[in-house]
């Protein structure tokens, strides 16, 4: 989504509009299919899953597609949940590998694995009662490429890439054309290429696993790239001393897709009208980013960073980045008004990819969304508000409470895309 929006002006089309067709044909096949004689906007749980790096604000755009491609009733209906792409992939293999291993039982620590088309994702995980899951650290991931089984492979020159025969030498020429212009690329010769390919991949996961807290019991591997034989072996020649079950599902390539199916239907199970559901496959989940707020300065802080209104603009940390939140908890701190006689409050609230950060003009901090909110009864002096984040499935939700007569204010976080 962020590389799309970069290159917004080289693309023929807007990429919201390429979203929402792509999202409006799925949903035509899908009421074809499965919605027959059913309403489909008030009846059906659509579930999207994104990728773990999403910001909240890619989440809202595909949000807004959705609406847009008529798949939900309303913007924020219910009705239209999202689950990480790593996530997904780990229920799909609770529910399946893990089993099948006799390592489905509360406080088993496995590693997902994702090898996909481009990026490798990994993510520890811990079963926790009633089918829930934890997350045990933070996700790794990095830009690896794919490939599939090595094997010998010919390349007809003519037939694939013809306009390279005009810039070769004479004596290649010739050479070229004695053998039908096939290039011929032994095992070795393709091993070769991928072989820095499945040394990062290798020194990701030493990485993961020297981060874990707890012993792995089980080592799962999906994503494209791994039905390729030879990553198979080199990771489980290089970690069967670290970790006693490595695996591959039955379909690696659809453990996202499948997992996300689950992770609807145990939100259906728990809750069939999605409203009130407490009861989540993923209960645990490690932030990516640490979340807090602007407040002003105070006494002590550097003079030289005093704006002409002789505020300083700080950031104060709510939610630190690598802590374990539960499903719908709350991070507060209790804050007042600068002046007795304010009449409102506008909270800005930042995120930062960093672990801790001083001000919000900081390199990589990044503004998120604000919520303004009326303080009346100005006689009553500086009154104390308790304003929250509350992390739930996959959006924040931010609030700000009156002390004094119980006004509460809060959003989901909606963004002006």
């Amino acid at each position: 989504m962020k590389f799309v929006r970069k290159f917004q002006a080289e693309l023929p089309v807007y990429y919201e509009k390429a979203i929402t067709d792509y999202l409006r044909k799925i949903g035509e096949l899908i009421k074809e299919m499965v919605a027959s004689g059913i309403n489909f906007l008030e009846n059906v749980l659509i579930v999207i899953t994104v990728p773990a790096e999403y910001l909240e604000k890619d989440k809202a755009i595909m949000r807004k597609c959705a609406y847009n491609a008529e798949l939900i009733k309303e913007r924020y209906s219910k009705n239209l949940q999202f689950t990480t792409e790593p996530e997904a992939a780990a229920v799909y293999c609770m529910e399946n590998n893990l089993k099948v291993t006799d390592l489905n039982t509360p406080e088993t620590t496995f590693m997902i694995v994702d090898c996909g088309g481009g990026t490798v994702d990994l993510t520890t995980r811990k079963l926790l009662k009633d089918k829930q899951l934890g997350e045990v650290t933070e996700r790794a991931g990095d830009f690896c490429g794919n490939n599939s089984d090595f094997t010998n492979y010919e390349m007809d020159i003519e037939d694939v890439v013809p306009v390279v025969m005009q810039y070769v030498t004479e004596e290649v020429q010739e050479k070229m054309e004695e053998n039908d212009w096939v290039i011929e690329f032994g095992y070795d010769d393709i091993k070769s290429m991928f072989d820095s390919v499945v040394g990062r991949i290798i020194k990701m996961i030493h990485m993961q696993l020297d981060n874990n807290r707890e012993t792995c019991s089980a080592m799962l591997l999906v994503g494209g790239l791994s039905q390729s034989k030879y990553l198979q072996e080199r990771i489980k020649q290089e970690f069967q001393h670290r970790v006693k079950n490595i695996s591959v599902p039955l379909q690696p390539i659809a453990a996202i897709s499948r997992g996300a199916a689950l992770y609807g239907l145990s939100m259906i199970n728990s809750a069939p009208n999605f409203e009130n559901s407490h009861k989540f496959v993923i209960n645990e989940r490690v932030l990516k980013y640490t979340y807090g707020i602007s407040h002003v300065w105070k006494k002590g802080d550097p003079i030289e960073r005093r704006r002409s209104n002789g505020r300083i603009h700080k950031f104060l940390s709510l939610a630190q980045r690598g802590t374990v939140v539960e499903i719908n908890q709350e991070f507060t701190s209790m804050i007042f008004p600068i002046s007795s006689t304010q009449s409102a409050v506008d909270f800005l609230i930042y995120f930062t990819a960093k672990y801790s950060a001083q001000y919000i003009d900081e390199d990589g901090m990044e503004k998120l969304e604000s919520l303004l909110i009326s303080l009346p009864d100005v006689h009553y002096g500086r009154r104390p508000i308790l304003f929250g984040l509350t992390f739930g499935r996959m959006e924040i939700t931010a609030s700000a409470k009156n002390q004094l007569n119980g006004q509460n204010y809060q959003t989901t976080l909606k963004f002006d895309i």
